[in-house]
């Protein structure tokens, strides 16, 4: 699926990346990956030295996955990317839903309004394919004292102005232990859902 877009101030391209391109494409591999982890940079103070976000492995399995979407400027480059995974049914009074990951922009485009224009993209994806929610989650770490992690407190209330509200809020150290022994200290892991 492609859809040609405008934000705010540039005019993109939203492409879903095709699994073959995982090992047909290394160049796109090594740009989507500097992109996801430039963006993750505003929290490398929540991680120990050295923590990279993802590797250039982990990005080829997002895209034999199909689950990579990829934003592209007029120049035809990666200017950002977004993670779109199905979350499984833990019941069946579940709703069907799918989550929104590694929501990045090229460091040199934020404010162009990229982030705004793939989450747009994913959600009418989703919406067209019958679910009835999206989901995305959040590390918030405990140890910024009250007013919180500039970074972290913007994107929550980015979040709450696009119509995700937080459903759950867990231990990261309870739900995940792999990666909470990358973090400098105790993190909540929120999980935000939206009806579409």
């Amino acid at each position: 699926m492609t859809d040609s877009t405008t934000s705010s101030k540039i005019s993109i391209t939203i492409n879903f990346v095709p699994p073959s391109t995982a090992d047909s494409d290394p160049a796109l591999v090594t740009r989507v990956t500097e992109i996801i982890n430039a963006a993750y940079a505003t929290e490398a103070d929540l991680f120990i030295e050295g923590y990279r976000r993802v590797d250039e492995e982990g990005v080829r399995q997002i895209i034999r996955a199909g689950e990579l979407i990829v934003a592209y400027g007029e120049n035809s480059l990666p200017v950002g990317c977004i993670r779109l995974s199905h979350v499984p049914k833990v019941s069946e009074s579940d709703i069907d839903a799918y989550e929104l990951g590694y929501l990045s922009a090229d460091p040199s485009m934020r404010g162009a309004g990229i982030g705004k224009v793939l989450v747009t993209f994913v959600e009418g994806h989703c919406r067209r394919k019958g679910m009835q929610e999206m989901q995305l989650a959040l590390l918030v770490p405990l140890w910024f004292g009250e007013g919180g992690h500039p970074f972290k407190k913007r994107l929550h209330e980015w979040y709450l102005r696009l119509g995700y509200r937080v459903v759950r809020a867990e231990s990261l150290t309870k739900s995940y232990p792999a990666l909470a022994a990358q973090l400098r200290g105790e993190c909540e892991y929120k999980t935000y859902r939206k009806t579409l």
